[in-house]
């Protein structure tokens, strides 16, 4: 497999050089770089691995994800990572975000429709254990989030705090993050810089969909 053939199949796939790699067990997204620009030869595992993902995900054989006129079956879909060991609740180990995933297709004008979003590369899909963002976020749900660069007085956010990932409220005067179950304490945050901020949640993904 050439360089620019294992691009076109990332491409293909919707997916970002960081959600490849932990699909395909690759750790640093400058190694699916190297890859892609040539730097580094792609071995025959790798493509074992990229055929495995063109028959689940695009339902085409390897051979036709190397053709360049092949298309996933609706252009119109896009393929969300559902991170499948990532579980939140007051806390969760932030090396569990990057573990077993596997991706839900979509429509992108469905997504637009129920969650009013307008890019489609940065999205990902997590599942809550525990009650601390009850009643607003109930245990077993299946979280949408969005990676917009913003930071929004009162939105949720999935964040990275002091080697722990929570979803909670962004408060800013004073700087903390906030549970909606009031039996759970705020945690206080002297700086922003000292948060990263994963995704925002637009909402939650069910039968019966709704925003947040």
């Amino acid at each position: 497999m050439e360089a620019k053939e294992f691009k076109e199949i990332r491409e293909k796939l919707g997916l970002s050089q960081s959600d490849l790699g932990s699909l395909i067990g690759i750790k640093t997204r400058q190694q699916i770089n190297n890859f892609e620009s040539g730097k580094t030869k792609i071995n025959p595992l790798i493509a074992e691995k990229m055929q495995e993902l063109c028959k689940k995900n695009l339902h085409l054989e390897f051979e036709e994800c190397l053709d360049s006129d092949s298309t996933p079956q609706d252009s119109e879909m896009v393929n969300i990572p559902f991170y499948k060991d990532f579980a939140v609740s007051a806390g969760f180990g932030v090396e569990n975000f990057a573990g077993e995933m596997e991706l839900i297709p979509f429509k992108k004008r469905e997504l637009s429709l129920m969650f009013g979003i307008t890019s489609f590369n940065k999205i990902g899909i997590i599942q809550v254990i525990g009650d601390s963002m009850s009643p607003t976020l109930k245990e077993g749900q299946m979280l949408v989030f969005v990676d917009d660069s913003t930071s929004i007085e009162g939105a949720i956010y999935i964040v990275q705090y002091q080697d722990e990932v929570f979803v909670k409220r962004l408060k800013k005067r004073p700087l903390e993050l906030v549970s909606d179950n009031k039996e759970y304490s705020n945690i206080a945050i002297k700086e922003l810089e000292e948060i990263r901020i994963i995704g925002r949640v637009v909402g939650v993904y069910e039968l019966n969909y709704r925003r947040v």
